[in-house]
């Protein structure tokens, strides 16, 4: 039997499980050492379950510790695969662990199946609360991004000759004039070039006029929806030799990947990018296919260029009455003026988020002019 002291352990074991799943997973993650996204959060959240239930057995019954952790790692993996095969079958799962916590059997195995069982509801129900709570979180997160305009204090800078040098910015940087900005396809080769020289730098300045200079180099897959002409079957071999390629690949070409649309961008090392391109280039065509699936794959290099406008050519000035009427607005513009660099995102309520954008929209411009200052707006959700 179960007392009820056990019952409280392995209920407060199941339910820290989840959150500490998640800390330890974004932990391992940002070191590098591990990859969890989506199903693989839950199967390692499963696996902490699983060790906690262990010390928790052999705290409480020092016997059962092992035979417990060996169950628990067999059963969550079962979970998990019920889970993913439909997330759906949550309440299958749940009514199962609660059978078992009245299913007689042996003593031994009564015991150890009981106390997964009870863990497990737990963790299921801490994971389902962490997961409803983020997805709410993200359906009301606003964000106001405000930035302080004017001339950048860092950048390059190059004369008329040097730019000589470097044809295809010269041609960005002539078109930008007269356009504003412009985003121009480059070679691999020029893109690294010019990626050597503005290294760390965001700008560019050109006699009296300034830049922002923004370096693109992307491996592009898109998802086909129809069997193409012309196409090459590729290994699982051959694409294990571009890890970035693979990764995207398989996720787009799963079950939970069915329904991807449009074109997903990866960054990779410059190394991979050109092996990808080359591989790309000796197979005659980008389309390839793998496990039934379609995949056009495209390496692009771009440099985008912006000219910036300073003064800018059209804002709202606003008083310092106007400014107090309209107290988030305010907040942002103090917090901007206080940062290093001149700019702040600030996290509000949907009705700060909506009372800021009916002000500006009421001022007529997202760039206003305070005690002659000039500040940027933009509006973010999560």
């Amino acid at each position: 039997m179960v007392s009820w002291r056990e019952y409280f352990v392995f209920l407060l074991l199941g339910t820290i499980s989840a959150p500490l799943g998640f800390i330890l997973g974004k932990i391992l993650t940002s070191a590098n050492l591990l990859r969890l996204e989506g199903p693989s959060e839950l199967l390692f959240a499963l696996i902490v379950c699983s060790i906690l239930l262990a010390i928790g057995l052999y705290f409480l019954r020092a016997n059962y510790a092992l035979k417990g952790f060996g169950v628990a790692i067999v059963l969550s993996l079962l979970v998990y695969s019920a889970l993913l095969l439909d997330p759906r079958l949550i309440a299958l799962v749940l009514v199962l662990m609660l059978l078992i916590t009245v299913v007689p059997l042996r003593a031994e195995t009564t015991y150890i199946l009981r106390a997964f069982a009870i863990s497990c509801v737990a963790f299921l129900l801490a994971f389902g609360a962490i997961l409803a709570w983020g997805a709410y979180e993200h359906y009301n997160a606003k964000y106001i991004e405000v930035k302080k305009l004017g001339y950048p204090d860092k950048f390059v800078n190059l004369t008329e000759k040097e730019i000589e040098s470097y044809p295809v910015l010269k041609e960005a940087i002539e078109e930008a004039r007269e356009q504003s900005w412009v985003e121009v396809r480059i070679s691999p080769d020029k893109y690294f070039e010019l990626k050597n020289v503005f290294s760390g730098f965001e700008y560019i300045r050109v006699g009296e006029e300034y830049y922002r200079i923004h370096m693109i180099k992307l491996v592009g897959i898109r998802k086909l929806s129809y069997t193409p002409l012309n196409y090459v079957e590729v290994t699982e071999e051959e694409l294990s030799q571009y890890p970035s390629l693979k990764k995207v690949i398989d996720t787009m070409g799963s079950v939970s990947g069915h329904n991807i649309e449009g074109t997903y961008f990866v960054n990779t090392s410059r190394e991979e990018f050109y092996r990808i391109k080359e591989f790309i280039e000796s197979l005659g065509t980008d389309v390839i296919a793998h496990k039934g699936k379609y995949f056009e794959v495209s390496t692009d290099c771009k440099v985008h260029l912006k000219k910036i406008q300073y003064p800018p050519s059209s804002y709202a000035s606003v008083s310092e009455a106007e400014l107090a009427e309209c107290e988030v607005i305010k907040r942002a513009v103090d917090s901007a003026k206080k940062s290093g660099d001149g700019k702040a995102i600030l996290k509000v309520s949907p009705e700060e988020w909506e009372e800021a954008i009916d002000f500006l929209q009421k001022k007529g411009s997202y760039i206003i002019e305070f005690n002659g200052e000039y500040y940027g707006f933009g509006f973010m959700t999560a």
